[in-house]
C-alpha cells in the first residue's frame, strides 16, 4: 500500500469524511475505509446502500499543479478496479460503463465518485470514492447488480485485501496519467467499454443525447453517432433503453 489506510467501523459516508479534511486543511494523503455508512451517497447525491462486507472508501489526495483536468481521474480509477477485479476473480470480464461505473455480466459491480475540493489558498485536493460490492449486491431500482462473490470459488476475501490490490493498480494508473496524459487511459478505458457499439441515450443533464456508442473523446466526454453525426456527452447518465417520451 503506498498510502496509509484509516479504518472505521461505522461513517456517515468516507467522501464526507475526506471533505470534512480537505476543508479544515488537515490532508495527509491516505484512504479512508468505512466497514459501514450510514449517508452514503453517489452521484447527484443519490443514496447509496452501504453494507457490511463490501467495500466503501475514499481515497484523499492532492491534485498538482501540472495535473490533467481531474475529471478524467474516474476512468483512471475505473481501470484500476477493472484490473483488481480481475486478479481476484479471474473468469470475470469487467466492463466499464460511462462516466463512472463497472459492471460485470450486464450488472453493476461498483461505482465511482470522483469529487474536487478547492481551498481558499488555491490547493486543490480530491476525494476518489469507491464503492464495490464485495458480500452483497445492493436492490436497485433502475439496473441490475452483483457482487465479487458470485465469481470466486474460495472464501470471500475483506474489504482491505481488496483496498490493498486496488491500491496497486490504481497507483499505477496514476503515475502513468500524470507522466502521459489522458491518452493511454483512454485508450484502456475503451478496450473495456461497456455498451460500444450499442444504442444509447444520455439523460439528465439537459436535453437528452442519443446515437451509436462509439468511444472517448479527447477530454472524456462520450462520443455518440447519431444519423452519421458525431455527439458528445460531457455530463449526465447513459441509459441503453428509450427514455418516455
Amino acid at each position: 500500500m503506498t498510502v496509509p489506510v484509516e479504518i472505521f467501523d461505522s461513517l456517515d459516508s468516507t467522501s464526507l469524511e475526506a471533505k470534512r479534511r480537505a476543508e479544515s486543511g488537515q490532508v495527509v494523503p491516505c484512504w479512508i475505509l468505512a466497514r459501514q455508512q450510514t449517508a452514503g451517497y453517489g452521484r447527484r447525491g443519490d443514496g447509496w446502500e452501504s453494507t457490511r462486507g463490501n467495500l466503501h472508501a475514499t481515497r484523499l489526495f492532492p491534485l498538482l499543479p501540472a495535473d490533467p483536468p481531474a475529471s478524467e481521474l474516474s476512468f483512471v480509477a475505473a481501470i484500476a478496479i477493472a484490473e483488481a477485479i480481475e486478479a481476484l476473480a479471474q473468469t470475470s470480464t469487467p466492463q466499464l460503463k460511462w462516466p463512472n461505473d463497472v459492471y460485470i455480466d450486464d450488472a453493476k459491480i461498483c461505482g465511482l465518485l470522483p469529487e474536487l475540493i478547492a481551498r481558499a489558498s488555491g490547493r486543490q485536493y480530491v476525494a476518489l470514492g469507491v464503492g464495490l460490492n464485495i458480500a452483497v449486491a445492493p436492490c436497485l431500482a433502475d439496473r441490475k447488480t452483483t457482487r465479487l462473490a458470485n465469481f470466486l470459488p474460495g472464501p470471500l476475501p475483506t474489504p482491505e485485501d481488496v483496498l490493498d490490490i486496488v491500491e496497486g493498480r490504481f497507483d499505477r494508473w496514476l503515475a502513468e496519467w500524470r507522466r502521459d496524459g489522458f491518452a493511454p487511459i483512454a485508450a484502456a478505458w475503451t478496450e473495456r467499454a461497456y455498451g460500444l457499439g450499442r444504442m444509447g441515450w444520455v439523460v439528465d443533464a439537459g436535453p437528452t443525447i442519443s446515437g451509436v456508442i462509439e468511444g472517448l473523446a479527447t477530454d472524456g466526454a462520450l462520443c455518440l453517432n447519431d444519423g452519421g453525426r458525431i455527439v458528445m456527452a460531457r455530463a449526465g447518465s447513459l441509459r441503453f433503453n428509450a427514455p418516455d417520451a
